[in-house]
């Protein structure tokens, strides 16, 4: 997972500003699955948020991931300090301490998903990598997926700016999907 991790700083330094009217802008949405030969899945999950009003911090104030390992999650204050989320047991959010405009969250975590029991040499997922979103724009947005290359799978693709990157890399199929600069979706 770690060659096609994209750090903090290559995320932040590549950032541009504030996207009109949006109240957060997710500055990295970044996964990557790895489907086993038994059709189960390890993801690897790194997010970064930058809060640009009141409305930002209220809705980015509590997190909540599904996660079976949380590896970080911090603030990022504009002058460097970082500070801690406040972690109370049994609650299913987790509290941003001290969150205020211009600050950053980062956050990533692992899943592991059991084999999916449908259909031997196969993988399926009920989530959906969308690469935007109603409230908030994305700068970088990218899903690398890795699977057997006896898998037939079928992806839905719509509204894509390009297509994904595919090749092989050892035994397995790539696909890679990697955007910048998607707007906020409209709603309808």
């Amino acid at each position: 997972f770690d060659k096609e991790r994209i750090s903090f700083n290559d995320a932040v330094n590549n950032y541009k500003d504030k996207p009109e009217g949006a109240p957060s802008a997710n500055i990295l949405d970044h996964q990557i699955t790895l489907v086993q030969k038994d059709g189960s899945s390890i993801e690897r999950y790194h997010g970064i948020i930058k809060i640009y009003d009141k409305d930002g911090v209220e809705k980015e104030g509590e997190q909540q991931f599904p996660a079976d390992y949380l590896l970080s999650l911090r603030t990022i204050k504009p002058d460097g300090r970082v500070v801690e989320p406040e972690y109370v047991p049994y609650k299913k959010t987790i509290g941003m301490s001290g969150l205020e405009v211009g600050d950053i969250i980062e956050y990533e975590y692992f899943s592991l998903n059991p084999p999916n029991d449908l259909k031997n040499d196969s993988y399926y997922t009920p989530y959906v990598f969308l690469f935007q979103d109603v409230e908030k724009p994305f700068y970088r947005t990218s899903w690398t997926i890795k699977y057997p290359q006896n898998f037939n799978m079928q992806f839905y693709e719509q509204n894509l700016p390009a297509p994904p990157l595919e090749y092989k890399e050892d035994e397995l199929k790539v696909k890679k999907y990697d955007y910048n600069e998607m707007p906020r979706v409209a709603f309808e």
